[in-house]
């Protein structure tokens, strides 16, 4: 990724115009990258932070990874704004999956599907290799190996992109699939769309999974199915879907 810089002369008498100057321009940048190409803030922008370099005096200036709460900067003299990819703070100890390592293919993928997801493998790859905080190609290089039925393959990368990038849906909605429908593992796949419904509680599509792994396949003899829709009702008050599902069950759980 192309580093960009953004270079302050700050004299004292106009240093505090400037500096306002200078974070209003890192923001607006900012707002920028997290539009372009993203779907209704269900993808966060590619992590990064920013560093400073000093000329003349004591400089600083902070920005707060994976969602931007706040910047602050401080100090005189001549300094530079440098804006330099990087893994957000709390995942910078994260070690990313092979994403070179070759897929791997069950023994019902044919040729065909071999030949195309190998293609399509060959272009993350690429992208990845140019930048390594590609959000939307980690989630598809997990889907190319979730085809080839590399099951295990796929989860890792779910489970890094979860940690690296804890505040989104995407990989907790297609991890939670995984989970409950290929691997079957419903304790981690209720975790998977919990921890979706917590990035984004007006997500009804998650509270209608979860009641169908309540009522199909986990939990059956608890109150789990009904209390998801509950919880999905007051948080979705106009889901009718939900309160029409909630009656059925009901309906079901009183007829003789």
């Amino acid at each position: 990724m192309d580093r960009t810089i953004y270079s302050v002369d700050v004299s004292t008498q106009n240093r505090n115009i400037l500096i306002v100057m200078a974070v209003l321009a890192v923001l607006a940048i900012f707002g920028y990258i997290a539009w372009q190409g993203r779907e209704s803030g269900a993808v966060p922008p590619t992590p990064f932070t920013a560093t400073t370099t000093s000329q003349s005096a004591t400089t600083s200036a902070t920005i707060a990874t994976s969602s931007v709460r706040s910047v602050s900067v401080k100090g005189s003299g001549s300094y530079s704004i440098e804006m330099i990819p990087t893994a957000n703070a709390s995942a910078s100890s994260l070690v990313a999956p092979n994403y070179k390592a070759p897929l791997s293919f069950s023994a019902s993928i044919g040729t065909d599907q071999r030949v195309a997801l190998n293609a399509r493998f060959a272009l993350d790859e690429a992208a990845l290799t140019k930048n390594a905080y590609d959000f939307d190609v980690w989630i598809d290089l997990s889907t190319l190996r979730r085809y080839a039925g590399d099951y295990a393959g796929s989860r890792v990368i779910l489970e890094y992109v979860s940690k690296q990038w804890p505040i989104n849906m995407v990989s907790f909605n297609n991890l939670g699939d995984l989970n409950m429908n290929y691997i079957h593992d419903y304790p981690a796949a209720e975790s998977n769309y919990l921890k979706q419904i917590a990035n984004n509680p007006t997500d009804a599509n998650a509270y209608r999974t979860l009641f169908t792994l309540y009522t199909e396949l986990y939990k059956q003899d608890t109150r789990a199915a009904e209390d998801i829709l509950r919880r999905g009702i007051t948080a979705n008050p106009q889901a009718s879907d939900l309160k029409a599902m909630l009656d059925i069950y009901f309906a079901a759980q009183t007829s003789p």
